[in-house]
């Protein structure tokens, strides 16, 4: 969990798991490794609000083509790409929906493009928003037009439809980010993901991407509170986060 004091109150923030918290000094974890009864319970699901699910559905474009810039741009036209749910890719990894890679497998297309939007009713300053992302092999991600992120791809270079990704990878897992505010707007936003290839006979591709916001809990302290959080997640207790004590302001 993430610790930020604003005067007398603290926002605390669980990225994952149920996050136990003291104000009095204590370990909210005893030494047998149970929650001290002592200690606030903020569970996961009140902290956890999903703008955009795993396993949506996308528009997507599978033709090997150079689509240049205007292709991430909100107000592009997608309408005559297909669409279909995520995981989206080839290669027998749990893909459910194929993409196409051309007709030669030794010299596969190397770049495939997908586009979405979710709509976002408010934004917090007391909220954080976290982009999860499951890519093979590499990957660029715009958020209204904004290149926000790069994964597995070079970084001081200008990515076009022929650049491969820096490693091939088989991935299932997720990686977590971080999406500044500045970039997300009330009401619709466009997400728009390049997926590249390690190299042209790799023997697959695979792309989901999720979007979650997550909320703070406020609590008012006392001065002199000393603040110790822990979360708790898949039998496994978090790092202990402490924050010094409270003074006034």
């Amino acid at each position: 969990p993430h610790l930020k004091v604003n005067g007398n109150a603290i926002d605390i923030l669980t990225t994952s798991g149920t996050v136990y918290f003291t104000t009095d000094g204590s370990d909210p974890r005893q030494k047998d490794r149970s929650p001290n009864p002592a200690a606030i319970v903020l569970k996961e699901s009140s902290a956890k609000e999903m703008l955009l699910p795993k396993s949506s559905k996308w528009r997507y474009l599978d033709d090997g083509s150079n689509q240049g810039k205007a292709w991430f741009e909100p107000e592009f036209n997608d309408s005559d790409w297909k669409s279909g749910k995520a995981k989206l890719g080839y290669g027998n990894d749990g893909e459910v929906t194929k993409v196409q890679y051309g007709v030669n497998p030794e010299n596969k297309y190397i770049t495939t493009y997908f586009r979405r939007s979710f709509f976002l009713s408010i934004i917090n300053d007391l909220d954080s928003f976290q982009l999860m992302l499951s890519r093979d092999d590499g990957a660029v991600i715009y958020l209204n037009g904004k290149e926000i992120l790069r994964s597995n791809m070079p970084n001081k270079r200008e990515i076009t439809y022929r650049t491969l990704a820096m490693r091939t990878h088989d991935e299932q897992q997720f990686f977590a980010f971080d999406i500044p505010f500045e970039f997300l707007t009330l009401g619709q936003n466009v997400i728009a993901a390049e997926v590249h290839q390690g190299t042209p006979a790799s023997s697959d591709i695979g792309f989901d991407l999720a979007i979650q916001r997550l909320k703070k809990s406020r609590t008012t302290l006392s001065k002199g509170s000393i603040i110790k959080a822990r979360s708790y997640a898949n039998r496994t207790w978090s790092p202990l986060s402490i924050h010094p004590p409270v003074t006034d302001k």
